[in-house]
């Protein structure tokens, strides 16, 4: 372990990308000293964001007196991994890291909590603790909540550091709130926020920007040179078969679809090309336990070197720490362009070509709304193939200004709605506005893991906050169609009587949910004949 740490024992690449990353980490600690205030964080993929970026929170905090540590991190599947790391830096301080989302599992035996249990709900709840991992949607939801439940904990973001990662992925139609929201933070309630992202361009696209008076510095090392070649296929869609093909000649290799059932249909297409089911699956059809589980085996066999072929969704993009000698992306946005290519090559070890990373044209469309929109926007860059007279680099700061302003501009101003019901103190309904999530999904328990068994117990009339947030790594966002498709099949039942919110997988319906694939609709329509036998 110390030879692999010792630059001595490097590669080349690999040294450059240790002295990177220790550029980084003094950035982060030399802007430290500097008055509170707004931080942007502009770090490459791989380049220890979030360990510089915590070294930067407590020092800053130690230097001015802030009470805590909040980070805010954009999806849940991605929260265990980072408090692992921080826990892991921390050493015998690791208890004083609290996670606050959705996804938290705790115990669900029915006995008495223990005192220290017991402190540590309470901490979770009112984040009375030295560092919090949260979510945006737990975060910025809370500042404009008008429920006790949801405002109990606010008073303790006073003269905090908030770290927000990944701050590009802010939905443009809440920015306007939102900035409003740092800027108050920062002046009203003597909190620093670094703004972190490794697209840094989002940030100076033309939206309400924070406040000149509250940016103390853009904490930006050079990048290192890309570690990732890019390569776009042809301009015609590629087929799943054709794309298959291509798949099948890669020992190790992530491919990442537009969507969850062009995942699906890629993985059956692969494997009837490589004649086996050794590849791997992710989606949001899988729920975020079984997804943690996958990715640990995906993590695994990388680590060892053996063959690992992977089709996913974007869900991989943020802060998943894998890395692929080859990456192929759908077309998107350049900004999820540049997270897919952040795991590929993304510890440098493939010398000085690199890895490479495939742009293809999906033979399905992207999905409506901004994602449809984004990719719109960097297809036309890339047909224009020049920028500026030079070769379109996709790494080139210039290339991502140029995708936010047309990005930006194709939207037009989104706004809310927010800033004149929150002038006029419409409480209840800026809390409703204010969504990161659309309404329409609804939740549904698939019978896998602990699910059934936590199910059970709630239904037997032990109903307590602790089983319903215990039960929420176990669920999947499913829409309202396909819910009520489930239903007339019989294969998904309300939780409770009356229940419009958590419907459970019926037991004659084994099928509708897989190892392989998480929620699987096509499954519905026959039972299961064993689980009719009494």
């Amino acid at each position: 372990m110390v030879a692999a740490q010792n630059p001595a024992f490097m590669a080349a690449d690999q040294r450059r990308l240790f002295a990177y990353r220790q550029e980084v980490l003094k950035a982060c600690r030399d802007s430290a000293e500097l008055a509170p205030g707004a931080f942007f964080l502009d770090v490459a993929t791989g380049g220890g964001k979030t360990l510089s970026s915590l070294s930067f929170a407590l020092r800053h905090a130690a230097r001015h007196g802030k009470r805590r540590v909040v980070v805010v991190i954009p999806y849940t599947s991605i929260i265990e991994q980072t408090t692992a790391v921080y826990r892991s830096a921390l050493g015998a301080l690791a208890e004083n890291v609290v996670e606050h989302h959705s996804a938290v599992s705790e115990p669900t035996d029915v006995e008495a909590p223990s005192e220290a249990a017991e402190r540590r709900r309470l901490a979770t709840e009112n984040w009375d603790a030295p560092v919090i991992v949260t979510t945006a949607v737990q975060f910025f939801e809370s500042l404009f909540a008008c429920k006790p439940s949801k405002c109990r904990k606010l008073h303790n973001i006073c003269n905090s550091v908030i770290v927000v990662d990944e701050a590009q992925t802010l939905p443009p139609k809440l920015l306007h709130p939102t900035i409003w929201a740092l800027n108050e933070l920062i002046e009203g309630y003597g909190c620093s926020i670094v703004l972190s992202t490794a697209t840094q361009p989002a940030l100076e696209a033309p939206f309400p920007a924070l406040r000149q008076q509250n940016i103390r510095a853009r904490i930006a090392p050079a990048p290192p040179p890309p570690r990732a070649r890019v390569e776009v296929l042809a301009d015609e869609p590629l087929d799943w078969p054709a794309l298959a093909q291509r798949l099948a000649t890669h020992d190790r290799v992530l491919c990442i679809t537009h969507r969850r059932d062009d995942a699906r249909d890629l993985t059956l297409e692969l494997d009837r090309v490589l004649g086996d089911e050794s590849c791997f699956h992710l989606s949001a059809n899988m729920c975020a336990a079984h997804r943690s589980v996958v990715i640990g085996k995906i993590r695994q066999r990388l680590s060892d070197g053996h063959t690992c072929r992977v089709v996913s969704t974007q869900l991989v993009e943020a802060g998943v720490d894998l890395d692929f000698p080859v990456v192929y992306r759908a077309l998107a946005g350049v900004d999820s362009l540049v997270q897919a290519a952040g795991r590929c090559n993304r510890e440098g070890k493939l010398g000085e070509r690199g890895g490479l990373l495939r742009v293809y044209r999906a033979p399905t469309k992207p999905p409506p709304g901004l994602p449809r929109i984004s990719t719109e926007v960097a297809n036309t860059l890339l047909a224009a193939s020049t920028l500026d007279g030079d070769e379109l680099d996709l790494f080139a700061p210039q290339v991502g200004r140029a995708f936010f302003r047309d990005y930006f501009r194709a939207i037009g101003q989104m706004d809310s709605g927010i800033t004149p019901l929150r002038r006029e103190l419409k409480f209840k309904q800026v809390a409703e506005a204010y969504r990161f999530i659309e309404d329409g999904a609804l939740t549904f328990v698939p019978r896998w893991g602990k699910a059934p068994d936590i199910v059970e117990q709630l239904r037997s009339g032990f109903v307590t906050g602790k089983l319903l947030r215990a039960l929420q790594p176990f669920t999947v966002s499913i829409y309202e169609l396909a819910l009520h498709s489930l239903l007339a099949k019989g294969a998904a039942e309300a939780l409770f009587e009356g229940d419009e919110e958590r419907f459970v997988q019926s037991v004659s319906h084994r099928s509708v949910y897989s190892d392989r694939f998480g929620l699987d609709l096509s499954a519905a329509n026959v039972p299961d004949g064993e689980a009719l036998i009494v």
